[in-house]
């Protein structure tokens, strides 16, 4: 069961001042106020948490971050002996984010990420690390099952898989989430894409999957001057990215019939690929890192010309 509650102009001083003093029970009275007028977002809590509890204002603080679109965030208790809630941001009746919020370590898991309107994954990753930051968040996890959808979403081909054969990193990883081995995932899977695809396909007349699968290649790089027996993994994937960008939802035969094909060449070049789909990105190392070495670098620039002008 949920109880729900109303954040009413999220945006006003009042509520600014309610967040930085962290008193929660001035919050949790904020919050329940029925003052509905021009509503922004609305959030369900599920009746087993206390007014007492912390992911009150972790709430809170996460409908500031998501105030420009109207979101409903449910959150309920996970089934666990430590401090861990599952929340889930919904727009439109389509689940955006699911998450979880660890609060004995410190860790988000993403359970899952899509689009939310014209919001793409990248901008929701982007505030979600920021609303981390603002919690004092050390860590985010997630399993990459990360898929792009074509045809009205009747075909699917993996993300991780196409940009670790154009890129040499998956889309995660460009993101700053990496698994324990990335380093040697990198080594091998680069040296993998710069082989000549005839070197790890053999194209013959007897297998005819290979053969589906050329007839694919042969079409999607015919309006290129480029050599077929010459081709790099990672040229051919570049291209195959590019072509799969003027994909509409009004899929034909032969739209359908290159997307299978390759996934089949995906799904053959995916057994020499390392990649461990656990990926983790921590997230205090960002705070201010950069910014707080430059201080101090000027501070002791600012003290040495002290030093001198005294000495003159």
């Amino acid at each position: 069961m949920f109880k729900s509650c109303f954040i009413n102009n999220i945006l006003d001083k009042d509520f600014n001042n309610l967040l930085n003093t962290n008193n929660y029970n001035s919050l949790i009275n904020f919050l329940k106020t029925n003052n509905i007028n021009n509503k922004k977002l609305h959030c369900y809590i599920s009746q087993s948490i206390t007014k007492e509890d912390k992911i009150i204002y972790y709430l809170l603080v996460l409908s500031i971050y998501f105030s420009f679109i109207d979101f409903n965030i449910y959150c309920e208790p996970k089934l666990s002996f430590e401090k861990e809630y599952i929340i889930n941001l919904l727009y439109n009746e389509s689940n955006c984010i699911t998450f979880t919020i660890n609060q004995t370590n410190n860790t988000i898991i993403i359970d899952s990420l899509d689009k939310c309107g014209h919001n793409n994954g990248n901008k929701l990753l982007n505030i979600l690390e920021q609303f981390a930051n603002s919690i004092k968040i050390t860590q985010i996890k997630l399993l990459d099952r990360s898929h792009i959808y074509f045809c009205n979403e009747r075909y699917q081909i993996s993300l991780s898989m196409l940009s670790i054969l154009s890129t040499g990193k998956s889309w995660y990883n460009n993101l700053g989430y990496l698994s324990t081995n990335f380093n040697k995932e990198q080594i091998i899977n680069n040296k993998l894409i710069e082989k000549k695809l005839i070197d790890v396909i053999k194209f013959d007349t007897l297998n005819n999957i290979n053969n589906t699968i050329k007839d694919t290649i042969t079409r999607i790089t015919s309006n290129i001057d480029i050599d077929i027996n010459n081709i790099t993994i990672k040229e051919l994937f570049i291209l195959i990215k590019s072509y799969l960008k003027t994909i509409t939802n009004n899929c034909d035969q032969l739209t359908i019939n290159n997307i299978l094909n390759i996934n089949n060449l995906i799904e053959i070049l995916q057994q020499y690929i390392i990649y461990d789909y656990t990926l983790i990105k921590n997230i205090s190392s960002n705070i201010g890192g950069k910014k707080s070495r430059k201080k101090r670098k000027n501070k002791r620039f600012k003290n040495i010309k002290k030093s001198k002008s005294f000495k003159k």
